[in-house]
């Protein structure tokens, strides 16, 4: 069996592809407060999203994960490894947009949920970034009450 330095192996875990590395985070107070200030937002039932545009050519997340949500540490680190894994999926095409995303304790062991909830909004963010301009995804297709109408019509 060969022994690995812990460098290396620190090397290895921040330069995996499959790591949120430094450049995707937000670290800092005062990174966190600029996307407060944005004061735009997405409210779920498992997590609520702060975004603010940036000045960098790639998204970047911060995490929010209190012990409010939970008590156990292993719950709010499968709820923080979970939002990672879904903004790592999409981040490329989010754009230059900053996101704070904090969770609820709706999030405790509903994991799926909580997936589909985070796909849901970056798919929304990415319909945003493309083209309409309003920053919340809508504006494509039928809206709600025009789905309700076309379906009426349609018997």
């Amino acid at each position: 069996m060969r022994l690995v330095s812990s460098a290396a192996f620190a090397s290895f875990l921040v330069n995996h592809e499959g790591a949120c590395a430094r450049d995707f985070r937000l670290v800092s107070g005062r990174q966190f407060d600029a996307v407060f200030a944005h004061k735009r937002r997405w409210h779920g039932a498992r997590v609520n999203v702060h975004f603010a545009p940036n000045e960098l050519s790639h998204a970047r997340i911060g995490l929010a994960v209190s012990r409010r949500v939970s008590k156990k540490a292993v719950e709010r680190n499968r709820i923080k490894r979970i939002i990672r894994a879904s903004f790592r999926e999409c981040r490329d095409n989010l754009g230059a947009v900053d996101f704070v995303v904090i969770a609820k304790a709706a999030a405790v062991g509903h994991d799926l949920q909580l997936r589909a909830e985070l796909d849901a909004m970056w798919r929304r963010q990415v319909g945003a970034s493309k083209g309409n301009g309003n920053g919340h995804g809508r504006g494509r297709g039928r809206g709600r009450g025009d789905a309700r109408n076309a379906d009426e019509t349609s018997k």
